[in-house]
């Protein structure tokens, strides 16, 4: 299980979330610290990349972008 840490600078987002959306946004922390690289690269042509993103909500309104672990190049490889 790997640890999720939310940014200070994300607060005024967050705060924003509509509120229907607060269960879908803390199924997706718990999914990312479950599985973080399940989420989609954010950068299709950098598959391998540590930026990724979760579209979470209705038709997917909206998205969570992190940085997934920092692993070996060749730990990643294997996968």
């Amino acid at each position: 299980m790997f640890r999720v840490v939310t940014y200070p600078e994300a607060a005024e987002q967050l705060a924003a979330l509509p509120s229907h959306l607060l269960a879908d946004y803390a199924r997706v922390l718990d999914t990312i610290a479950a599985a973080p690289w399940d989420g989609a690269p954010q950068n299709a042509n950098n598959p391998a990349a540590e930026v990724r993103r979760w579209l979470f909500g209705p038709l997917g309104v909206a998205q969570v972008l992190y940085l997934g672990p920092v692993l070996p190049k060749l730990a990643r490889s294997a996968k």
